[in-house]
């Protein structure tokens, strides 16, 4: 199995940059305990940069399941083709700026007051997703 995590945003610098001084939060490659685990195990980094979710593709064995993530890659030549990442699970970790209307945009997903899918404390599964393993966070 593999872990991967996709980010809108392009590889962090490694010093801190001008537009974040001190006493702002600065905007620096880190790595986290997971994402090194994942380099140990996997000889590999996690995540993938400049990548945008299109769309969600049922599992050909159980439509009601994930079965892999449409995404393209920023900074590709105009009309690269969509990457289909298989997957088994997916949770969706929106951090600050909550999700994007084209990651659902049929409005399948229920949101709450802050617009960021909903999910019940605990469970985290996405409210309202016609998919029994797609979990939200963040």
């Amino acid at each position: 199995k593999n872990v991967l995590q996709f980010s809108r945003r392009d590889e962090a610098p490694k010093q801190r940059p001008a537009h974040t001084p001190w006493p702002c939060w600065a905007d620096t490659y880190r790595v986290d305990y997971a994402h090194s685990e994942v380099q140990a195990m996997k000889g590999r980094d996690p995540r993938e940069y400049l990548v945008s979710t299109k769309s969600f593709k049922p599992s050909a064995e159980d439509p009601e399941r994930v079965g892999s993530v449409m995404a393209t890659k920023s900074g590709e030549p105009k009309g690269s083709a969509v990457v289909e990442y298989p997957a088994d699970l997916v949770i969706l970790a929106m951090g600050f700026t909550g999700p994007d209307k084209s990651v659902d945009p049929m409005g399948m997903l229920q949101r709450d007051s802050n617009s960021n899918f909903k999910a019940a404390y605990g469970e985290y599964s996405a409210e309202g997703s016609p998919w029994t393993n797609l979990f939200v966070c963040g």
